[in-house]
């Protein structure tokens, strides 16, 4: 009887360290592409890093129960419901300060010159302020589809909307990017 109990014993151990090995591979692999997301979902990098390690706490708390099918789409869908979360923490106590207040993650190495790092800094600037002023819902489908570069079924698994809903989104979202980004080059003009 000692023999099966020890043979039940080692095989939860195994699978403990199966888990544990899955895991950390999954964080090492998606690690980078929760924090770009996050970033552009209007976080600010100083919370930015703080919610990354929120969003695989929730992963990490799920995986046993759960089927998972995409990693990268199931975490995204986690990253989004994080992401609002914390805005809906900050609009209760009026903190709005959160709103793309930090500099966003630069994907790129440095530029040949100072010229180019501040060009490029000044276009990051406009293109968080443009996003700041769309809805949360057109801008999280906006992110996700033209600049994580998910398709509208992966976006649909990640929001749990339908794929219409995630392109109809997307059209909606491109058109007032545009409206929005026009009015701040006349603004700039103007000024």
């Amino acid at each position: 009887m000692s023999g099966a109990r020890d043979q039940t014993v080692a095989l939860q151990s195994s699978i403990a360290a199966d888990r544990e090995a899955k895991w950390r591979e999954i964080y090492k692999e998606h690690f980078s592409m929760v924090y770009r997301l996050l970033l552009r979902m209007g976080i600010t990098r100083t919370d930015a890093e703080d919610l990354a390690q929120r969003v695989f706490l929730v992963a990490h708390r799920h995986m046993a129960t759960q089927e998972i099918g995409n990693v990268g789409g199931w975490l995204r869908g986690i990253t989004v419901r994080v992401a609002s979360e914390h805005r809906r923490w900050h609009k209760v106590r009026r903190l709005k300060a959160w709103l793309f207040g930090g500099d966003d993650a630069d994907d790129h190495p440095s530029r040949a010159n100072p010229e180019e790092d501040a060009q490029h800094g000044q276009l990051q600037a406009a293109i968080r302020e443009v996003l700041a002023q769309m809805s949360p819902k057109i801008r999280e489908v906006l992110v996700l589809t033209d600049v994580e570069g998910c398709s509208a079924a992966e976006v649909s698994e990640a929001l749990h909307i339908p794929a219409n809903t995630v392109r109809s989104r997307q059209r909606l979202g491109r058109e007032k990017f545009r409206e929005l980004w026009r009015a701040l080059e006349q603004r700039k003009r103007n000024s």
